[in-house]
């Protein structure tokens, strides 16, 4: 059966053509094919053959969006509602090097330099979250890879806006259990960033090789990193009406200098037993002393995992 469009439909269909939608995009939003749209437009006077005129202005804001505003080909494309290829060529044209940009999203305005020195409570949190739950991956001689995965997009999404980057969050819903909340998933390439990483211990396979706390964190920032570790690998949680706070480790080293730090902050601490498991290690605060490390690691922040967050706010308001 023909299909029968309407004026406003023709008018759009025209319309969008003229302003540079392709053919591959009227398609899909109209669920019609190449050759039935090409008879609309063709019917309505439209040349369907000729090539797109850009202007001196086009081409100059192009240009500028790509070497001063650091957008990539595929952000132009989609502003321009124009091909790849296209916007590949008039940058090639006048003389842009695309080298570090052909026809891929680069992250070109991505913070490279962010953990060359933990100066800020969002730099010392991050590095703490990548200690517990990130990965540094370097194969051959591609870019090393920087990734974190959580079931927390929150954190996922404020650790993207604070490196500025545009790469892109993967969720996975895979079930291996009963009732699994999926995952979020962020990998950056940046060979800088996996560098300065690696002088605070997050290096491939650290899991395996961290044995402990790294050096270089002002005191001050401590408690940011440590609140960047309890929200990665750590638990908060009420068990017959006592309230517990925990961290986990490979190693006991690293939980004996956790402590060390917690003591320097709050130097009337207790300090408790490690526990050495089969597969981790473990601190385990409870009571007033978790409150005091609760207190310690979620006041007064700006940064940090809103599900545990609420969970140490619990705790606070329910110990006296």
């Amino acid at each position: 059966m023909r299909r029968t469009w309407t004026k406003e439909e023709v008018s759009d269909i025209v319309t969008s053509f003229n302003e540079g939608e392709t053919f591959k995009e009227l398609s899909k939003r109209y669920k019609a094919h190449y050759s039935t749209l090409k008879k609309v437009l063709e019917d309505n006077g439209v040349d369907t053959a000729r090539l797109r005129k850009w202007t001196k202005r086009d081409i100059e804001d192009i240009i500028s969006l790509y070497e001063n505003e650091g957008l990539t080909i595929e952000n132009i494309r989609a502003r321009y509602k124009a091909r790849t290829q296209t916007i590949f060529d008039i940058l090639r044209d006048n003389g842009v090097d695309t080298s570090k940009n052909e026809r891929k999203s680069v992250n070109r305005l991505l913070k490279h330099e962010f953990f060359e020195v933990i100066d800020t409570e969002e730099k010392a949190y991050f590095l703490g979250m990548l200690m517990a739950d990130g990965c540094v991956r370097k194969q051959g001689n591609e870019t090393p890879t920087i990734t974190l995965e959580l079931i927390d997009l929150d954190v996922i999404e404020k650790f993207k806006k604070a490196l500025n980057a545009d790469s892109k969050i993967s969720i996975s819903d895979r079930q291996r259990y009963v009732n699994e909340s999926p995952t979020y998933t962020i990998t950056i390439r940046s060979s800088k960033m996996a560098e300065d990483l690696g002088k605070f211990g997050v290096i491939p396979d650290k899991t395996y090789q961290t044995a402990s706390m790294c050096e270089g964190i002002p005191s001050y920032l401590k408690r940011h990193y440590l609140r960047g570790l309890f929200d990665g690998d750590g638990s908060l949680y009420n068990s017959n009406g006592r309230w517990f706070i925990a961290l986990t480790s490979n190693y006991i080293t690293f939980l004996e200098d956790t402590q060390d730090w917690l003591q320097e902050l709050i130097p009337d601490l207790k300090r408790v037993k490690t526990y050495d498991g089969k597969t981790v290690a473990r601190i385990t605060y409870s009571g007033r002393t978790a409150k005091k490390v609760c207190m310690l690691l979620y006041e007064d922040t700006t940064v940090s995992m809103r599900r545990k967050s609420k969970l140490a706010d619990n705790l606070v308001e329910d110990i006296v």
